[in-house]
């Protein structure tokens, strides 16, 4: 199974990066710069794993990984400039799975996207 991975990061750079690297590591991957642009795309492009920006613009990290905590089985990842130790209890608090400060080693956030998606995987209620 492919996972579907959407990455919410105002950086154009790294964006641009993230995606680039993912696609060659074999996730269906996409990105956007905001949350209000995350919400428009994720009803068209469903996905299993989300990385998400702390200091976006417009709506934060923080609310965009409470709602999405909240309304399903994603896995939630946090790549932040932010490594005080209360932006990580929040994050926490708020659902994520993981907490990277950049600079992030993409080939590391590669094998714990893995690691998480398999997690997620054995943690689904098996259909009937």
């Amino acid at each position: 199974m492919t996972l579907r991975v959407a990455i919410i990061e105002d950086s154009a750079d790294l964006l641009d990066e993230l995606l680039a690297f993912l696609r060659h590591r074999g996730f269906d991957v996409w990105g956007t710069g905001s949350a209000e642009l995350f919400w428009r795309q994720l009803h068209r492009s469903p996905v299993d794993i989300v990385l998400i920006d702390i200091g976006l613009p417009g709506e934060d990290g923080f609310s965009v990984l409470d709602y999405l905590h909240e309304i399903g089985q994603y896995g939630l990842i946090v790549i932040t400039a932010r490594g005080q130790e209360r932006d990580k209890l929040q994050a926490f608090n708020s659902g994520a799975d993981l907490y990277f400060i950049k600079p992030v080693n993409f080939s590391t956030l590669a094998d714990n996207i893995h690691a998480l998606g398999s997690r997620l995987q054995q943690q689904k209620p098996p259909e009937h």
